[in-house]
């Protein structure tokens, strides 16, 4: 998982991309509702990302399952 924040006059946003065993990406962007410093919003995209890194092997683990 690769992740980054930006704050700015214009708003604040996260990125987080995963790279799969296979090699493929996924890519996920956020638009954040607060102002916060750039501080705040790396974490925020740490956050982010390991909320749908939890989704992702919850939705691969239900897939397999069936």
């Amino acid at each position: 998982m690769y992740f980054d924040g930006a704050a700015h006059q214009e708003g604040t946003g996260a990125g987080v991309i995963f790279l799969t065993p296979q090699q493929d990406l996924l890519p996920y962007s956020f638009s954040l509702s607060h102002n916060c410093s750039n501080n705040v919003v790396e974490y925020q995209a740490l956050i982010l990302g390991l909320e749908a890194a939890t989704e992702l092997k919850w939705k691969s683990t239900k897939t397999h399952n069936l």
